[in-house]
């Protein structure tokens, strides 16, 4: 202010302290409405505005044992443990104040372990495999698209390790290479029990030589694989017990009557939720039931019996002698 008392204008005043001239018109204003007291700073009393020491060490421990944290993970972790709200420029700030790089992630393909390739070597003689068989090594994968282009906190002096983009289009498939017969794959949603069965039973399909067991697997797989609507329908058909369900929610209510109406409500929520079509792993097992029946109902071992014998290794190692 005593440059401006000493008749500096404010634009000389603003480039002799290095700050903009609004910023010495609001100064101006406010000495001229409160007094010199006007300029002291007065801070509420929310939230805090930096890290201690402390917590910073804190929170280097904690991003070094996460796989992956970008910028939106980090503010929201350090509001939650700390209850301090940065900014993502503070973000940037205090990224670099650790030590910390922001690269984008690639992938590593990973190698099989010494150990893996003898356990195969191991099963393979374990399984007496003949010259006519079919040796067929199963597993899943799930493409997605774009994995490349996400950015992680990574300390400095190290490589980012590998990410899967969750909003991206996945594309999850389930199938087999093979020797001496012919491989396979099948696009599925997911890699569950039903979905590995019927990828088996296309692997087992294409691989068939009589036509009356082709005909009697086509059809079993036809039958087997389902909508989402009509696996909705099968769970519907095969959960149907309203009277049970009913004296379930009763006694339960007996049983927690003196609960808060909250706790009360989770509780009724937790019965609601295994009777609904929610329950995907009620829904899971209800559709695996659905094809054992089919399976035993057309008797395919049988007829399968009479087919060169695939060896399955499966991805964790586990072999078959036939499907």
């Amino acid at each position: 202010m005593q440059l401006i008392i000493d008749r500096n204008t404010h634009k000389e005043v603003a480039e002799t302290l290095g700050v903009t001239y609004p910023t010495i018109n609001i100064w101006a204003k406010k000495c001229e409405k409160e007094g010199i007291d006007g300029l002291t700073p007065h801070f509420g009393g929310g939230r805090p505005s930096y890290l201690t020491d402390e917590q910073k060490q804190e929170l280097d421990a904690f991003i070094q044992k996460q796989d992956y944290l970008d910028y939106k993970d980090l503010h929201q972790i350090i509001l939650r443990k700390f209850n301090v709200n940065y900014s993502m420029k503070q973000i940037e700030v205090l990224r670099k104040e650790l030590g910390y790089n922001y690269p984008r992630r690639y992938p590593i393909f990973k190698q099989s372990s010494l150990e893996a390739d003898e356990e195969i070597k191991k099963k393979i003689k374990e399984s007496k495999i003949k010259s006519n068989d079919i040796i067929s090594s199963f597993d899943g994968a799930t493409n997605v698209n774009g994995p490349y282009v996400i950015k992680s906190l990574c300390k400095k002096g190290t490589k980012p390790k590998t990410t899967v983009n969750a909003e991206r289009i996945k594309v999850n498939t389930l199938g087999t290479i093979t020797i001496n017969g012919r491989s396979t794959i099948a696009i599925t949603k997911s890699s569950t029990a039903p979905e590995v069965a019927i990828a088996i039973m296309k692997h087992q399909l294409d691989n068939t030589e009589s036509a009356i067991s082709y005909g009697i697997l086509s059809n079993i797989i036809n039958k087997s694989e389902l909508t989402s609507e009509e696996i909705d329908n099968l769970y519907d058909l095969n959960n149907t017990d309203p009277e049970k369900f009913i004296n379930d929610i009763k006694n339960s209510l007996e049983l927690n009557k003196d609960l808060k109406t909250s706790d009360i409500a989770r509780i009724l929520g937790k019965h609601c939720k295994t009777n609904s079509q929610s329950n995907t792993s009620k829904k899971r097992k209800i559709y695996s039931e659905y094809i054992l029946k089919i399976l035993e109902k057309y008797n395919i071992k049988e007829y399968i019996s009479q087919e060169r014998t695939i060896h399955l290794f499966l991805d964790k190692y586990r072999v078959t002698d036939q499907i």
